[in-house]
């Protein structure tokens, strides 16, 4: 990107004219490329940043920093960096543009899986590079496994709009933004081609066509109508089979139902100590005898031709690939939002609906609901479904993992369908459904750390240990509440239309995320007590975007419960309101230091949006909603849309540090000396005062915003206070 960006960002000049990043000892084209295009500062004397995002409408609505849009596109289509005349227009080069660019691109573009990945390209003798630059990306390839160009363009239209190469922005910007990669459900995960397919012994030796295994626990009311299903799938079936039932230490008469069925069914019951379905298909596997398995789940009514389809597809395909059959709502259940939510929107559960139809997908969806395999090639693993897996959760994902490695794919085939019985209606139960998922995610990235970048596990650990550090007491369930909230909503969803069932899978889709990665947290972090579960969801819950949501569906159910979630958010002496904290601590400061900075809003929104301008911090930083009980400390209550940016925030952090008994800071947006201060009209909102402030106080001047009305210092305080040096210091009574 320096190179890139070098020629035409004047380092020298972006220092001369910003003191504050000067003094800092801040990285001028850093603070540029991430704060300073959008704090409207220059980045040379030839280029505008206000003007050329005002002159050029679609640069601005794409969020593209205006620089970089200059040196890809703009020079070239004749833009202009500036109104003066003055700067001389330099022709590109466009050879050296295009040099720049693949440099900065090469080490993160992988250039082997490209060409493994497209023949087309290998074939032709083309720079893999040059040609995803050029072609590939228009064309939907990925530049390496886990980064889906088609993803990126769709979850960012800013990027789509501007015309940048997704992966040049993600590699520049996105990645350090937080952006996503790739779908975390469905796009493919290509992993790399394998050099050595695996072969089959030649010796293995099979009695049947396939075996059926099915785990059983404690289902002997289901079983006899699941068993009228297999009986119709058996009179329909061409190959020789078994079924596998592996209870899992049933306390029912699970044992019992099945044996009766034994005269008409080929089954084989065996009977296990209650260890869990990974146990029970593990026993299963070991006694199977068929040369295919297909793994079902007891609540799966099978198509009559299930058997059929999968092994003569499985017949079609490489020895190492599996099948997926679908699985779909059985025509018995009334099929709430909850349900559709899980297996269509947010993908919690399934994702059938987004899988490429008779297509090839990856190991993610290695659902042991329905999915048959070679049983040699399974057995190729000295280790099946690993029981190291405690809980439910990415047993079968972990396997799939493995055997991918060796060259599976699996295949959706929506033909060989079965019907799931299976209900969700308790939102608090799919809650802990998540959260166990969660707490197994960590054992899987033990096993395998070289998948982080699937689920971003490092940044929630870091963020956790952070509130663990930075915890407060918490008087209300803030994540039982909207919980509560949601189960409402679901009870009453018969009463949505269209966007505001939208807007209850926005909500889903949030607390879902949230409760996986609390069940990570707590099984990685030390501390993560109910305080902490606690804050983190006030956090969740202060996101304007999910306020919205909340809103929206509280003006349609007039719900209480969002009344008494936001009413409470609303007290800081019941609850603290979103304690975020910089993760960093001023140079100045020692090993332990806190500084008491306070910014309060107006209202939810206005807290949401501060913290969105000021989440950069370098120091710690409290946010407050407002309240009729006093908050302690150093408090900057700004007004709505009208704010000082984060530098200048970073100027009193650090002057709050150093003097810490000051009582009111009066800040300043002229050039103006004396008594007169440069306030503008609404300089009130803009005072950063201590709760119950004494009479000693300094005017801070911050240069390069406002330099509204002229107000003499006097009048300002009405005449109750004076300057006491041409420092800024003043004493007296302050009201203000």
């Amino acid at each position: 990107m320096r190179r890139l960006l070098g020629d035409d960002f004047d380092a020298g000049f972006y220092l001369e004219r910003n003191p504050d990043v000067a003094n800092a000892g801040l990285d001028p084209l850093g603070h540029y490329v991430k704060y300073g295009w959008r704090e409207a500062r220059d980045p040379s004397p030839c280029f505008d940043t206000d003007y050329y995002l005002a002159s050029y409408p679609d640069v601005a609505r794409s969020g593209i920093n205006p620089l970089l849009h200059f040196v890809r596109h703009g020079r070239g289509e004749g833009r202009k960096p500036k109104m003066a005349a003055s700067a001389t227009e330099v022709q590109p080069d466009r050879a050296a543009v295009r040099a720049a660019v693949e440099d900065v691109i090469r080490p993160y573009f992988d250039g082997a899986y490209y060409l493994a990945t497209y023949h087309d390209v290998r074939e032709a003798g083309l720079d893999p590079l040059k040609h995803y630059l050029k072609w590939g990306w228009r064309e939907g390839r990925q530049p390496t496994p886990d980064f889906s160009t088609s993803f990126y363009l769709q979850d960012n239209p800013d990027v789509a709009s501007s015309d940048l190469n997704p992966f040049e922005h993600y590699v520049l910007f996105g990645e350090a933004e937080g952006r996503a990669s790739s779908s975390p459900i469905i796009d493919l995960l290509a992993l790399k081609p394998v050099q050595q397919a695996w072969q089959p012994s030649g010796r293995f030796r099979s009695d049947l066509e396939m075996s059926v295994v099915i785990p059983t626990y404690n289902r002997a009311k289901m079983l006899p109508k699941l068993l009228d299903s297999w009986r119709d799938v058996h009179r329909h079936t061409r190959y020789s089979y078994e079924l596998l039932f592996s209870d899992d230490g049933s306390s029912d008469d699970t044992l019992e139902v099945l044996e009766r069925a034994s005269h008409d069914l080929p089954i084989t019951i065996l009977r296990n100590e209650h260890g869990g379905a990974s146990s029970a298909r593990n026993a299963a596997i070991a006694c199977a005898r068929g040369a295919k398995i297909l793994f079902l789940g007891d609540d799966i009514y099978p198509d009559p031709y299930i058997i059929n389809r999968h092994i003569e597809k499985l017949r079609e395909l490489p020895i190492t690939d599996a099948v997926l059959g679908e699985c779909g709502w059985h025509p018995d259940l009334a099929v709430n939002h909850l349900m559709k939510h899980i297996t269509e929107i947010g993908c919690e559960q399934f994702s059938f609906l987004h899988l490429p139809r008779n297509g090839f997908t990856d190991f993610r969806h290695f659902y042991t609901c329905n999915v048959s395999i070679d049983r040699e090639f399974l057995l190729s693993e000295p280790v099946l479904f690993d029981e190291s897996f405690y809980k439910y959760g990415f047993e079968d994902v972990e396997l799939g993992y493995r055997l991918a490695r060796k060259g599976m794919r699996i295949f959706y085939l929506p033909e060989a369908w079965g019907d799931h019985l299976h209900s969700y209606a308790d939102v608090r139960k799919f809650c802990v459904r998540q959260e166990s998922a969660g707490e197994m995610a960590r054992v899987f990235e033990r096993q395998h750390p070289e998948l982080g970048h699937i689920i971003p596990l490092a940044a929630w650990r870091e963020a956790w240990e952070r509130r663990v550090q930075t915890r407060r007491g918490r008087s209300f369930d803030v994540y039982g509440q909207l919980e509560a909230i949601a189960q409402a909503c679901e009870a009453r969803h018969s009463e949505l239309d269209p966007p505001l069932l939208d807007s209850l899978s926005r909500l889903y889709s949030r607390l879902f995320a949230f409760s996986f990665e609390m069940g990570y947290a707590r099984a990685v972090v030390d501390g993560v007590t109910d305080p902490v579960i606690q804050s983190a969801a006030v956090e969740l819950v202060l996101d304007q975007a999910l306020i919205n949501e909340l809103l929206k569906l509280h003006d349609r159910l007039k719900l209480d419960l969002v009344d008494v979630l936001l009413g409470v958010l609303n007290q800081p002496e019941r609850c603290y309101a979103a304690p975020i904290i910089g993760g960093k601590v001023s140079p100045r400061a020692g090993a332990n230091a806190v500084i008491g900075l306070v910014v309060e809003a107006e209202d939810l929104a206005h807290l949401a949006q501060l913290q969105v301008a000021y989440r950069d911090a370098f120091a710690p930083v409290t946010y407050a909603l407002r309240s009729d009980t006093p908050t302690p400390g150093m408090v900057y209550r700004p007004g709505r849309g009208s704010f000082i940016n984060l530098a200048n925030l970073q100027q009193l952090q650090l002057f709050v540090e150093v003097n810490p008994d000051i009582g009111q800071i009066v800040l300043s947006f002229g050039l103006h000396d004396g008594s007169a201060i440069g306030l503008a009209s609404d300089g009130a909102t803009r005072v950063i005062r201590r709760a119950g402030a004494n009479k000693f106080g300094k005017v801070i001047r911050i240069f390069g915003e406002d330099e509204g009305d002229v107000i003499p210092f006097e009048t300002l305080f009405g005449g109750h206070a004076r300057l006491l040096d041409s420092y800024g210091y003043f004493e007296g009574q302050t009201d203000v």
